[in-house]
């Protein structure tokens, strides 16, 4: 396999022809190798691998083809791991983010892409991605709907991404990790859920989402979490999002991931 500079470069197309039930089968065992680096140390494949999970039920020849795409990525990237430097000042940063509509790709029928990350001395140590997922109050609704607003996907993001957040800090509780922040700075590039979060936005007709609204400004203030702004290029969560290009993947991942070598032997030792 000649390797790939990103794990996923393209939309999974919507008029690729169905998989045999056995080669279905080997796609989604696929899947699963991809979903298990993903979830434990390899964030940088989390974005692919909610995109082509959603294939599973019905694979397709281009789904197989993304899961191909991701072997090649993993093949030239084998090198890559997460690197942690413990201080006695730890430094957490907490991130979140949308892509509202993004995926038109037919079984995702435009529900937004959601994307959370915290990081510990600059090194992941929970991450996201996921489409927005709710429950329907009526019963002749079959399908999920998707967020009417940009808005409204930042604030699923905020909102979900500090349940989250607030679970590792019982977690770090019970471990005694010291200078876990409070309150926890979520950073965001989205003016509107901020302006939620922060109570600034005084007239809405986003009246659909006010008890994810409620909900973050009771976090605010309780002093768990409040909300601050960053530019997107700055925001590290914005890779779990969207598919984007090599120079702009790059950007995100290489402060977070290290190669082995450099993480053995880090430079000033070499």
């Amino acid at each position: 396999l000649t390797p790939a500079s990103v794990p996923i470069a393209t939309a999974i197309s919507t008029d690729s022809p169905f998989l045999t039930e056995a080669d279905s089968t080997t796609v989604r065992s696929w899947i699963g190798c991809i979903g298990w680096l993903s979830s434990t140390c390899r964030p940088d494949l989390t974005c692919a691998h909610s995109r082509i999970s959603q294939h599973m039920a019905h694979p397709t020849a281009a789904a197989r083809l993304a899961v191909v795409h991701v072997a090649r990525y993993i093949k030239g990237a084998a090198d890559l791991c997460l690197h942690c430097s413990l201080t006695h000042a730890n430094t957490f940063c907490f991130y979140t983010d949308a892509d509202h509509a993004g995926n038109n790709e037919n079984q995702n029928m435009r529900r937004s892409q959601l994307g959370w990350l915290m990081t510990l001395n600059g090194t992941p140590i929970l991450w996201k991605s996921t489409i927005v997922s709710n429950a329907n109050c009526q019963p002749d609704l079959l399908e999920q709907l998707p967020c009417i607003s940009v808005g409204e996907a930042e604030t699923y993001a905020a909102s979900n991404g500090i349940m989250d957040f607030m679970h590792f800090s019982y977690i770090a509780d019970e471990m005694h990790v010291p200078h876990f922040p409070s309150p926890m700075v979520i950073l965001m590039d989205s003016t509107v859920a901020e302006a939620f979060m922060k109570n600034t936005c005084t007239k809405s007709r986003m009246k659909h989402i006010d008890v994810r609204q409620s909900w973050v400004r009771l976090i605010r203030n309780c002093s768990i979490a409040i909300p601050s702004h960053i530019d997107s290029k700055s925001n590290l969560a914005d890779w779990f999002t969207k598919i984007l290009q090599k120079v702009h993947f790059l950007a995100n991942r290489n402060p977070l991931l290290q190669k082995k070598l450099q993480a053995l032997y880090p430079p000033q030792h070499m």
